[in-house]
């Protein structure tokens, strides 16, 4: 995206997933069962800003994240994190399982299992986490019941 990590401190919006797939697997955007797949959409119509400002611009989100889907997004310079702060909504029970995964390796370095008790408007649930300096990419699997809308993750 800018030819180098992101930090690895600050807040993410869901919507720069690099990939998203369902327990059934990719689809492309244009095959997309939205009863069964994940998909990136936003909170409002386009706009022209001309016409308005910043705060009215749309923001994006993943949507319908149900038991076993993935958000994964990369990459992350990480130093010194303690925490993640993620934000979603829905009617929902599980948890949103966090891998850090370094870059050019298939394994998590480090995990952490977020707890998910949703049923209506936006919260944020956090977790102390616990991994050591490098870059990776950060994967958010989801395991429960219900549906899931993911709007951001911020690294603390």
């Amino acid at each position: 995206m800018n030819g180098k990590p992101l930090a690895g401190k600050g807040c993410y919006s869901a919507g720069i997933a690099c990939n998203l797939r369902s327990a059934s697997g990719a689809v492309k955007v244009a095959g997309v069962s939205k009863d069964v797949h994940p998909f990136i959409t936003q909170n409002a119509p386009d706009y022209d800003p001309a016409f308005g400002g910043e705060k009215d611009a749309p923001w994006q989100y993943i949507k319908n994240m149900r038991d076993g889907s993935q958000a994964f997004f990369k990459y992350f310079s990480v130093e010194n994190a303690s925490g993640i702060n993620v934000e979603i909504k829905g009617d929902a029970r599980g948890e949103l399982e966090c891998g850090f995964i370094r870059k050019g390796e298939s394994a998590a370095a480090a995990s952490v299992a977020i707890p998910v008790f949703c049923a209506g408007g936006w919260l944020i649930v956090s977790a102390k986490i616990a991994v050591p300096d490098g870059v990776y990419g950060l994967s958010f699997t989801y395991k429960g019941t219900g549906a899931v809308d993911f709007k951001s993750f911020t690294l603390v």
